[in-house]
């Protein structure tokens, strides 16, 4: 799996799956989750309500999206409460995201977690503890794209 960096908008992605890190007890949506909701006719409102969906540090619900979307799937992770967000805690919900990623055969995924301590750059480094993590130092800047690598045929011994 292969983790990129990106600058698109939530609105304008298109891909196989989004997953939107929201806060304990703050899952309403709004501004441009109120839009994205408007533009998936109601699918993140429903998913939130019908999995009641509470924001939980390391809950997840995921959901398909109606025909004719630019986005396959939609998926809510809970990143627990704000004031006990460390940077531990977007490492363990990008770790999720990837596990959910592989669960739902997403090839091009987008990641969208909150930026630790107003530092783009601190919240994006791999974990010490973790020298092979799975993830890059793009890890939680607003976007993220997955892309699955294609294996390279092996030579028989024939």
């Amino acid at each position: 799996m292969n983790l990129l960096g990106t600058d698109t908008p939530r609105l304008s992605w298109s891909g196989d799956l989004l997953v939107i890190g929201l806060f304990e007890d703050a899952v309403e949506l709004t501004g441009d989750l109120a839009e994205l909701d408007t533009k998936l006719s109601g699918t993140l409102t429903e998913l939130i309500t019908e999995t009641e969906f509470k924001g939980k540090e390391g809950s997840s619900a995921v959901t398909r999206v109606g025909a004719g979307s630019p986005i396959r799937k939609v998926a809510v992770l809970g990143l627990g409460k704000p004031e006990s967000l460390k940077l531990d805690s977007l490492r363990r919900a990008a770790a999720i995201a990837v596990r959910l990623a592989k669960k739902e055969k997403g090839k091009t995924v987008a990641l969208s977690l909150p930026v630790w301590n107003s530092d783009p750059a601190l919240s994006a480094q791999r974990s010490p503890k973790e020298p092979n993590s799975p993830y890059t130092k793009t890890i939680a800047l607003s976007q993220m794209r997955t892309r699955t690598k294609t294996p390279h045929p092996t030579k028989s011994n024939c």
